[in-house]
């Protein structure tokens, strides 16, 4: 999987989209698609690409990714003084043995040689699995979802990294806690979208 392979098979497609407060991110940068309409509906490469890494533990999958994911987000005019991403459950990190996020913020930090710091967020028991909520139902979910470990001196603006952005509940919960904890301002990044960012 290569970028000119993604760019013909219609599943990148960057797109930076400011939010307008009272929204908690400021702006989401969406690499590419996580499912495409044509030439047939289904899963992007991209998305099953990121199936393989996320689901099956397919580690060079997932290499590969993070590489594109680095290489397009340095292209982006502003740089961060912090970047992290979100956490899983303690019982599904153990489960997968890794972090898909985590493995694309080390990526995108390396890139922007901006600070990486993977343990500010803690997400809190209680909220189950995502799939398959509408958008109401996840953000009643996430409400009380995350909090931060730590005070952020300075008001920082920090860059949040996700594998896929859905309907964004997940991320506006997580920038909430974030902006609790002192940030100036919380940017958003994500593999693949099943929508336009600008749709939040």
């Amino acid at each position: 999987m290569c970028r000119q392979c993604l760019l013909l098979s219609g599943s990148l497609d960057m797109r930076l989209s400011p939010l307008a407060a009272p929204h908690p991110l400021s702006s989401v940068l969406r690499l590419g698609l996580y499912r495409r309409v044509l030439p047939a509906p289904g899963l992007s490469p991209m998305g099953r690409s990121l199936l393989a890494f996320k689901y099956s533990g397919d580690r060079r999958a997932g290499r590969k990714l993070a590489r594109l994911f680095a290489s397009s987000i340095v292209r982006q005019p502003r740089i961060p003084d912090l970047v992290t991403a979100i956490p899983l459950s303690p019982g599904r990190l153990a489960k997968r043995g890794f972090n898909q996020s985590a493995w694309l913020a080390r990526a995108a930090a390396r890139a922007l040689q901006s600070p990486l710091d993977l343990g500010l967020l803690k997400r809190n028991a209680g909220p189950g699995a995502q799939v398959g909520l509408n958008a109401q139902l996840r953000l009643t979910n996430l409400r009380t979802a995350f909090c931060a470990r730590r005070r952020l001196e300075g008001g920082p603006r920090v860059l949040l990294i996700d594998d896929v952005m859905t309907t964004g509940a997940t991320l506006s919960a997580a920038a909430t806690a974030i902006l609790d904890a002192g940030a100036a301002q919380v940017d958003a990044a994500v593999l693949a979208s099943t929508q336009h960012p600008g749709q939040l």
